[in-house]
């Protein structure tokens, strides 16, 4: 009997990280995969709150299906030696659970970690694991993080990701410029914040060469620029849900699902969709820019608005909220599973992923190149 192997699942602590990795953990267990899921403390406690009242509601229960355990806050911001002793603690415990619980369950025999979590990938390689990184972001996107240790050699920007020449950045012929001030890292208005995704990404580009396999939250027909120039990458999105599966695994906050009722009454094409993700906040006079500018477009929206996105009044022209659709959560995998649809789905290299995972990487999906 073939032994099914068993992932350790370790996205970034933010809504549009967590959500995609548990749909990839779903789909491992539908293969048969065993999935440990890691998440921060204070979103393992949010997580399981609007899961629990979905499942008032009669939603399928899939928690039996993943174990779900909380890690501590911050390890973003730790030494590496800190985080390395967390991961090999969180193995060494998840193994530790498994001898003594005699119900089947296999050792951890691989770690799926997000791009954002470098800290595991030096860990996860010498305690012999295989690792496979997952990038939620488009494939353009990845590129352009790769691209970061070829702008710091250019003298584009110094080794803190601060620009030193004002130009527009090409790394492809098929991929359009970027001007060098949109680079996720400077376009921040958080100082502290735009260090941590600097450094971030220039580990990225240290981090993949760790990786046995590189997935991406993508699919060919939307991005084949990309596709061609990073050809080890295997795309295997776009990662929504199915009737089949629990909609609100990895959901932080309960979905509003009469904003779809509202989507399906508008004409084709005429609606402006606006959201920020779950960490983005706005001030007083952003939110108020943002406000304006869609009262001038004079189109129908559909504006999505955390309870946490600003700390200043809401505030609305007159007549502003009859012409869209304000939510607070809109269903999002339904939306992107309708406008992405005709690209169809990546699940050839997903297939190919999990069948090079039950031979221990001896076969299928090549890891990106050394």
């Amino acid at each position: 009997m073939v032994k099914q192997p068993h992932v350790l699942v370790l996205p970034w602590p933010a809504q549009g990280h967590v959500m995609p990795m548990m749909q990839v953990s779903q789909k491992l267990v539908d293969h048969g995969v065993q999935v440990t899921f890691s998440i921060t403390e204070s979103l393992h406690k949010q997580l399981l709150a609007n899961l629990s009242s979905s499942l008032k509601e009669g939603v399928r229960n899939d928690l039996n299906r993943i174990r779900i355990v909380s890690r501590p806050e911050g390890l973003e911001y730790q030494n590496q030696e800190k985080a390395s002793d967390y991961l090999e603690g969180l193995v060494t415990k998840t193994n530790e659970e498994i001898d003594g619980g005699n119900n089947g369950e296999e050792k951890v025999s691989c770690v799926i970690a997000d791009a954002g979590v470098y800290w595991a990938y030096e860990p996860a390689k010498k305690m012999g694991l295989k690792i496979a990184m997952f990038c939620p972001t488009s494939l353009a996107v990845t590129a352009m993080t790769l691209h970061i240790p070829k702008l710091i050699e250019m003298g584009i920007i110094n080794e803190n990701g601060t620009p030193l020449k004002q130009e527009m950045i090409k790394i492809s012929p098929a991929l359009p410029e970027i001007n060098i001030e949109d680079f996720l890292w400077i376009r921040t208005y958080d100082q502290g914040m735009g260090k941590l995704l600097f450094h971030m990404g220039f580990s990225i580009s240290k981090s993949i060469k760790l990786a046995d396999w590189v997935l991406c939250n993508s699919f060919d027909k939307l991005e084949p620029a990309a596709c061609d120039i990073l050809p080890y990458i295997r795309t295997i999105g776009p990662l929504v849900g199915s009737s089949e599966v629990n909609q609100t695994m990895g959901q932080f906050w309960a979905e509003d699902s009469t904003c779809l009722t509202w989507l399906d009454s508008q004409p084709v094409n005429s609606v402006i969709y606006i959201a920020f993700g779950s960490i983005t906040t706005l001030n007083r006079d952003q939110f108020s820019e943002l406000v304006h500018g869609l009262d001038l477009t004079g189109r129908q929206f559909l504006l999505v608005v955390r309870s946490d996105m600003t700390d200043a009044a809401i505030a609305y022209p007159d007549g502003f909220t009859e012409k869209g659709k304000i939510t607070r959560v809109a269903e999002l995998k339904k939306l992107s599973m309708d406008s992405a649809s005709e690209g169809g789905s990546s699940s050839k290299n997903f297939s190919n992923f999990v069948e090079a995972l039950k031979c221990q990487g001896k076969c299928g999906v090549t890891a990106a190149p050394k």
